[in-house]
């Protein structure tokens, strides 16, 4: 972050992110689904670093933004919320409504 650059972890508690993230919400917390573009989605994997520009923010969830991967076929199968500054968690499709 900033010149010279350094980590996020070694930024500081008084540090603050501009942007809107998932942590703390209600139906982040527990663990419910949400709907993005009339498809069920649940949480899945582990909590990943992922590259701002190889993504595309395609809806929100109460006011969080969900993003996809820069040039995803549709139907989505995999979107991504931000849980905190640097910190992403992909949510899947309902395993019964992917098709091969």
């Amino acid at each position: 972050m900033g010149p010279p650059r350094r980590s996020v972890q070694n930024a500081g508690a008084a540090t603050a992110f501009p942007g809107t993230y998932a942590q703390g919400r209600g139906w982040f917390v527990n663990d419910e689904a949400m709907t993005v573009e009339d498809g069920s989605f649940q949480k899945s994997g582990v909590e990943v670093g992922l590259d701002c520009a190889d993504l595309v923010q395609m809806a929100e969830c109460q006011d969080v933004p969900i993003f996809s991967a820069r040039g995803a076929s549709r139907p989505l199968v995999i979107v991504y919320v931000p849980v905190r500054p640097g910190v992403w968690l992909a949510y899947r499709t309902d395993p019964a409504r992917v098709r091969d």
